[in-house]
C-alpha cells in the first residue's frame, strides 16, 4: 500500500523501531549520537535571500517530516508534526579573506553539526546562511535523521528548488499535497508488530549465527573515535562506463555487484570464509514512497558467502546476498540483532557487525534555476558507526567510496584497500568487455 497524500489530524503516532533507536541514542550522547545529518549548499550568482528564506517555510508546511518532534511520557515515546520552523541564522563572512571564510566556515558547521536539538520542542533542523562575497553564498542544513533519510535529502532540494522558483514570481505559491511520512509511520509500526516479522527476525538470526560477524582488518589501529572520513575510489570515468556496461550485461545492478566485489576483497585481504554486512535501506520501492520526505530507513544484515572463484561469481554472490536481504526490509534490524542474541552496548558501533555498504542517493552535482547556480557539497561533519563501509552513489556516473572512523585507521591501510577495490572493478569491467562479442 502507497504512502497516502497529507491526512494529518494533529494526533501524535508511535515511533518505528529505527527511530526509537535514534531517540535512545541521542539521549545517551547528545548531539554526538551520529545521527545529525548535514548538507551544504554552494549558490554562485544573484541569490534573493528573501525567497530563500520563504521557500525553505513553504517546504516545512509542505513535508510534515520537517515538522516532527518527539514526546516522551515514562511509557510511551510518540511523535507529533506541530514543530515550529527553524530560526535563520544569517552570518557576513565578505569581509574575510578566503582562507578565513574557509577556516570560519569549517568551525560554524562542526559546532552546528554537534549542537543537540531539543527533541521534545523542535524543528529538528537548522539553517545558516553564510554571505561570501556579493553573487557568492552558502547553505549549512543540519537535519536530525529521526525525521530524514539519504532519499530524503535529494526530496528537500528539490522541493526547494521548486519554492523558490515560485517565490521568485511574487506572490506566495500553492503548497501541493505531498506523501504524508505521518501514514507511512503508522503502518510500519503496525507491520513491524506482526508475527510474520518476528518469524522472519528469527529465520534471519538462525543464518547469521554462525557467520564471523565481525572481521580483522589490517590496518585498523587501536585508536578511539568514530569522526568519519571518506575516501573515492581512484578509478577513472572510463573505468566507471565499462563497469556499468558489465554490471548491465550480467543483469545485476552496481550495488549488488560492488556487494560482492567488496566482500571478495575483505575475504582476500582478512581470510574471512564469509561476510555479514550491515545495509541501511529504505521503503522507497513505489512511486509515493520516492516522494516522501521522512526517515523510512531501516537496516539489514546482508550475508555473502563465497562461492567459485573468479569476480564474476563475486558479483553473483552479492546478487544473492542482497536479493535474500530484501525479505527484511519490514523487519527492524534491532529484532534480528536480539534474535542472535547479541548484546547491546552503548556505543555507537553496530553489535552485529563491523562492516557495512550502502547506495548512497543523497543529492550532488549542480543545478540552475535562472542565472543561479546551486550545487550540492560532498557531506560534512559525520559520524561513522562501521569500521569500514561501501558507499555506491545512485548516480551511474558517481564513484564508490570507503566510509571510514579515521582516528581508528592508519590512512596509508585504507588508501591501499581503496586501490585493491579499485583493481577489482577495473578488472570486472574489462574482463566483460573481452567476453562480449
Amino acid at each position: 500500500m502507497s504512502p497516502t497524500h497529507t491526512s494529518d489530524d494533529g494526533s501524535p503516532v508511535a515511533l518505528t523501531a529505527t527511530q526509537e533507536g535514534m531517540w535512545f541514542a541521542e539521549r545517551l550522547d547528545p548531539g554526538r549520537s551520529g545521527y545529525h545529518d548535514a548538507v551544504t549548499l554552494y549558490f554562485e550568482g544573484p541569490l534573493d535571500i528573501d525567497a530563500l528564506r520563504l521557500a525553505l517555510d513553504d517546504c516545512q508546511r509542505r513535508h510534515d517530516a520537517l515538522r516532527l518532534r518527539v514526546r516522551a511520557t515514562s511509557s510511551t515515546l510518540t511523535q507529533s508534526f506541530d514543530a515550529p520552523p527553524p530560526a535563520w541564522h544569517d552570518d557576513d563572512l565578505s569581509g574575510l579573506t578566503r582562507r578565513e571564510q574557509e577556516a570560519d566556515h569549517r568551525r560554524r558547521f562542526a559546532l552546528d553539526c554537534t549542537e543537540p536539538f531539543d527533541l521534545a520542542k523542535g524543528p529538528l533542523w537548522r539553517v545558516r546562511l553564510l554571505r561570501l562575497g556579493r553573487e557568492e553564498h552558502q547553505v549549512l542544513m543540519v537535519l536530525h535523521h529521526l525525521m530524514t533519510d539519504g532519499w530524503s535529502h535529494g526530496v528537500f532540494l528539490r522541493s526547494l528548488l521548486s519554492c523558490y522558483r515560485a517565490r521568485l514570481s511574487g506572490p506566495p505559491p500553492r503548497v501541493p499535497p505531498t506523501p504524508s511520512f505521518r501514514d507511512w509511520a503508522v503502518r510500519r509500526v503496525a507491520a513491524e508488530g506482526t508475527p510474520i516479522t518476528a518469524d522472519r527476525a528469527r529465520a534471519a538470526a538462525e543464518e547469521l549465527r554462525a557467520a564471523p560477524r565481525r572481521v580483522e582488518l589490517p590496518g585498523l589501529t587501536k585508536g578511539r573515535g568514530t569522526r568519519g572520513s571518506v575516501l573515492e575510489l581512484p578509478l577513472e570515468a572510463d573505468d566507471m562506463t565499462r563497469f556499468n556496461t558489465a554490471c548491465a550485461s550480467a543483469r545485476m545492478s552496481r550495488y549488488m555487484t560492488m556487494t560482492g566485489l567488496f566482500a571478495h576483497m575483505i575475504r582476500e585481504v582478512a581470510d574471512a570464509p564469509e561476510i555479514v554486512l550491515a545495509a541501511p535501506v529504505a521503503d522507497r520501492l513505489t512511486r509515493d514512497g520516492s516522494r516522501t520526505l521522512g526517515c523510512m530507513i531501516n537496516t539489514v544484515p546482508i550475508r555473502v558467502v563465497p562461492g567459485d572463484p573468479g569476480l564474476r561469481a563475486a558479483a553473483a554472490g552479492g546478487r544473492s546476498g542482497v536479493v535474500s536481504a530484501l525479505r527484511l526490509l519490514a523487519v527492524p534490524y534491532r529484532e534480528v540483532i536480539r534474535a542472535v542474541q547479541t548484546p547491546f552496548g552503548t556505543s555507537l558501533a553496530d553489535p552485529l557487525t563491523n562492516l557495512a555498504c550502502e547506495e548512497y542517493n543523497s543529492p550532488r552535482g549542480t543545478w540552475q534555476v535562472g542565472d543561479l547556480t546551486v550545487t550540492a557539497r560532498p557531506r560534512g561533519e559525520f559520524q561513522a558507526r562501521h569500521d569500514l563501509t561501501l558507499s555506491v552513489p545512485l548516480d551511474p556516473a558517481g564513484v564508490p567510496e570507503l566510509i571510514y572512523p579515521a582516528p581508528r585507521w592508519d590512512a596509508g591501510a585504507v588508501r591501499e584497500l581503496a586501490a585493491h577495490l579499485a583493481g577489482l572493478v577495473r578488472s570486472f569491467g574489462w574482463d566483460a568487455a573481452k567476453t562480449t562479442p
